[in-house]
């Protein structure tokens, strides 16, 4: 009534469907990759799963994604779709870290949402990124990566401001103040951290004030 399976470091792979499984329940071993599925609606889900990996590109997170996608694509669970979640782990370093822990616990569209989050985190390593650059004084580089992390989630009112902040810096002090304009006309109190920042942390904040008024 089970399914298991296990890829080892050299990706060896090694899966088992128990034939008392509900239907429709297979898996499919591909090269380095494991899928599986059970109580799916059609048969064809693992393959599914399997193909969509196989072409896709980019990081092993947005491989997984396209996976998943492609098993709703197919029907999904007979029973609908209510969570999603994705785990990625880096091939080296400390066992317990994690280069992406996402979960949904419940949602009417599911993958959807984790799509948002997996695109949201991504936006986010870019402003960790940039904020590295921008303290060893390589505010071309940073402001580069603060202006991607804000077209990826351009929704992210945080992500906006730290971007307008950044864009100042780097010597557009014009188009970074609109830019942080219009995250005060969200929230006003983003004026108020705006005020309190002090320009060893952020040199431009004085800039972008007076641009203000």
């Amino acid at each position: 009534m089970r399914q298991v399976a296990v890829i080892d470091a050299q990706g060896r792979v090694a899966t088992h469907t128990g034939d008392r499984c509900i239907a429709h329940a297979a898996h499919v071993i591909g090269s380095d990759h494991s899928c599986q599925a059970n109580m799916m609606l059609n048969a064809t889900v693992p393959a599914a799963m399997s193909n969509a990996f196989e072409a896709a590109s980019g990081t092993l997170a947005e491989r997984l994604m396209a996976a998943l996608e492609a098993a709703q694509g197919e029907g999904g669970d007979v029973r609908g779709s209510q969570s999603a979640a994705m785990i990625v782990v880096p091939a080296e370093g400390e066992p317990w870290r994690r280069t992406v822990d996402l979960r949904v616990e419940d949602h009417p569209e599911p993958l959807a949402e984790l799509r948002r989050l997996l695109v949201l985190r991504c936006a986010y390593e870019l402003a960790d990124e940039a904020d590295a650059l921008l303290a060893a004084g390589r505010t071309d580089e940073a402001g580069e990566r603060y202006r991607r992390a804000g077209e990826l989630a351009p929704d992210s009112q945080e992500l906006r401001f730290w971007a307008g902040l950044a864009t100042a810096q780097v010597g557009d002090v014009d188009a970074g103040a609109a830019m942080v304009r219009r995250v005060i006309e969200v929230d006003p109190n983003w004026r108020a951290l705006l005020d309190r920042l002090q320009p060893d942390f952020a040199p431009a904040a004085e800039a972008v004030r007076r641009a203000l008024g």
